[in-house]
């Protein structure tokens, strides 16, 4: 073989080699290419997975939340049913208390003076509740004074007069005798300077008292009066000492 026969050859195979390479680096570079797609892919796939892990505990956490909020809100509503209810129990009782008590206020007064004979007061108090007034007891004054000089404080450590029990509908009447025989300090029967007295409003009468009982639920109540002798001689209640409790 000559000299340029075998530089041919020699180049044949350069030509051969340099493919050989170039079509190993070529493979190689579509398998680095192909791995990094890979692993993106995988890269990818993992994150969703991971992204859907977390947005279900997310959800759970959620699940968790409304749950503890739904179990406070029936915790909630149970308690506020249960105000309520009693509440209501409450309001019933008491207005039954209120429908069934017993009530004694004093509702009228007679007895007016006159010349020369016995002045005798007498006050009614009655029971228009529908039970018993249990324990029940009065205190009635009776005074005579210039006008606005009564003394409305001597009521206090006057001995009551009891009946203690005043049936429904039952009255009891308190009877005070101011002059004559039978009044205690005794006094003079009314003459007409008295008469006189009353008529102009120089003189004044009032009659006052409290009453104190207990209702068949055990509750304590008491009821104020006053009434005052006017000019015509006709008895008015008076502005002041009417009341009652609010049991």
């Amino acid at each position: 073989m000559n000299l340029q026969s075998k530089q041919t050859v020699a180049q044949e195979l350069q030509a051969r080699t340099n493919r050989v390479i170039a079509n190993l680096t070529k493979a190689l570079v579509v398998a680095s290419l192909l791995g990094i797609v890979v692993s993106y892919l995988q890269f990818r796939a993992a994150k969703e997975s991971a992204d859907a892990a977390l947005s279900a505990s997310e959800a759970a956490i959620q699940q968790v939340q409304i749950a503890q909020d739904a179990n406070r809100l029936a915790g909630s509503t149970a308690s506020l049913n249960e105000k309520n209810n009693r509440a209501i129990l409450e309001t019933g009782v008491a207005n039954f208390h209120l429908d069934q008590r017993a009530w004694v206020a004093a509702v009228s007064i007679t007895g007016v003076p006159e010349i020369n004979k016995p002045f005798i007061v007498k006050v009614v108090s009655k029971n228009t509740g529908k039970t018993f007034a249990k324990g029940f007891r009065a205190v009635v004054a009776v005074q005579k004074g210039r006008k606005g000089k009564i003394d409305f404080d001597a009521i206090h450590g006057m001995r009551p007069e009891s009946i203690s029990l005043l049936a429904p509908n039952g009255e009891y009447t308190s009877e005070t005798t101011l002059t004559g025989e039978n009044s205690n300090p005794h006094q003079n029967n009314p003459d007409q300077a008295l008469l006189n007295g009353i008529n102009t409003g120089d003189v004044q009468i009032v009659v006052w008292g409290r009453m104190d009982y207990t209702d068949i639920f055990k509750v304590a109540h008491w009821s104020t009066f006053c009434f005052s002798l006017g000019t015509q001689k006709t008895w008015q209640s008076c502005k002041e000492h009417n009341d009652a409790d609010n049991n």
